[in-house]
């Protein structure tokens, strides 16, 4: 019977320290735990003060994106209009070039001196009868 109390002692003895090493160890994660917990829980509690500002920015982010959308829109239609604007420009200039070398064509070939002689003439026929409706004066 000795030998039976004695390895029930030992046994006792050896569950013993089981049971302090398993103890340790449970603490141990227990206090882990409340550490994970409360970084967890600074963690949560930051994220809860930076969201409003985060929005926010988020916010004013968006307003400056559709802000240079429109921009870039407005640029583009004045892009468009100042396209058309020259191309109406270059076809006037086009079709001013062509009506002003037909004109000078025209003005060279007067005959100046065939000109010159024909007032001349009008102006001999035009004298007497400015002379004869003065009389009526």
């Amino acid at each position: 019977m000795d030998d039976n109390n004695k390895n029930l002692v030992s046994a006792d003895n050896a569950n013993e320290d089981l049971m302090s090493v398993l103890v340790k160890l449970q603490k141990k994660q227990l206090f882990y735990n409340r550490v994970i917990a409360a970084l967890l829980l600074i963690f949560v509690i930051a994220l809860l003060c930076l969201l409003p500002s985060l929005f926010k920015t988020l916010k004013t982010a968006e307003t400056t994106l559709t802000n240079a959308n429109e921009a870039i829109l407005q640029a583009t239609d004045a892009i468009e209009q100042a396209k058309t604007t020259l191309e109406d420009v270059s076809k006037f200039a086009t079709d001013g070039s062509a009506g002003l070398s037909e004109s000078l064509e025209k003005i060279q070939a007067i005959d100046i001196e065939s000109l010159n002689k024909d007032i001349e003439n009008l102006g001999a026929v035009v004298e007497p009868m400015a002379k004869f409706f003065n009389v009526f004066k």
